[in-house]
């Protein structure tokens, strides 16, 4: 739940956030993944999934494990349409703007990174980039995104995690399949998270993970929670509901985002005995009037 959808009156009976459960062999892998990258063998792993199935926990969680063990992290991801091209790119790189700036990967390719980035010609006064062929421009990009990569993770291995590229267009998925063939040899980890329902069968993502499966590249596809998993969280669950976990299992059908949702709406009592499709569509109604004010507005 947003937390504007919330009266601030009733914040203090929401639930708090779950432990992780039911991604132990997720994690496991990504972090094996993780410690080949830290020495030098890095890759590209596609996590999977349908809305809310838990894929921005899991990188959550592998981006955590991976700070504690001195890794360098950025997230990237991808806007309902895609914003711009390279979107998630460029929020990756924005969010570490700083460390940037301050790359030694020669003039030409900061320049050209900064046909991405405006804020470097701001502040670092970077000139435009050598008049090439068109033909050449994307392949001079995508190197500069490689060697600013390269960059970022020579202090300390690096983990790039792109979120939501089911909303990338060709031109994002382009650089993410250029940047697997050159990961290889480098301390970087990338993590792309995508759902599977909204890649049809010729989104170009589709075929980089079809090309990419060929060549070794991991994908995950994360599975419902199973009544054992949600059983683990009985002692936490006792003091916000009365649901037995084959209850919780049945309502939610295995999906953290709508167990969640019941478990909040037990919280605050008012929705207790609410069921899913009925609390669900309440907040899409709600989504949609606040939506609908805006454009009056």
């Amino acid at each position: 739940i947003e937390t504007d959808e919330v009266p601030a009156t009733l914040h203090a009976h929401r639930m708090p956030a779950l432990p992780f459960v039911g991604r132990h062999a997720e994690i496991e892998q990504l972090l094996d993944g993780w410690s080949r990258a830290a020495r030098g063998r890095g890759s590209v792993v596609f996590v999977g999934g349908e809305a809310g199935i838990g894929k921005s926990r899991l990188a959550l969680e592998l981006a955590h494990a991976v700070e504690e063990r001195g890794g360098r992290v950025l997230f990237g991801a991808t806007g309902s349409p895609e914003a711009m091209p390279y979107q998630s790119f460029v929020t990756a790189f924005r969010s570490a703007l700083p460390l940037v700036e301050a790359l030694r990967i020669g003039d030409v390719w900061l320049a050209t990174l900064a046909t991405l980035l405006p804020e470097l010609q701001t502040r670092r006064g970077a000139a435009p980039p050598p008049h090439v062929d068109p033909a050449g421009e994307r392949p001079r990009l995508f190197e500069a995104l490689t060697r600013a990569l390269d960059g970022l993770a020579r202090a300390r291995p690096l983990l790039l995690i792109l979120e939501d590229l089911h909303w990338a267009e060709e031109a994002t998925i382009a650089a993410l399949a250029f940047l697997a063939r050159r990961v290889s040899l480098a301390p970087i980890l990338i993590v792309a998270t995508f759902r599977d329902h909204e890649t049809s069968r010729l989104h170009p993502l589709r075929r980089l993970r079809r090309d990419a499966a060929a060549e070794g590249v991991h994908s995950l596809s994360l599975r419902p929670l199973t009544l054992g998993d949600i059983e683990e969280l009985e002692p936490l669950l006792a003091p916000h509901t009365q649901r037995r976990a084959v209850t919780l299992l049945e309502a939610s059908e295995g999906s953290p985002l709508f167990l969640t949702q019941l478990l909040d709406a037990d919280a605050r009592e008012d929705d207790a005995k609410t069921g899913l499709r009925t609390l669900v569509g309440r907040r899409v109604e709600r989504q949609i009037g606040r939506a609908s004010c805006r454009e009056r507005v």
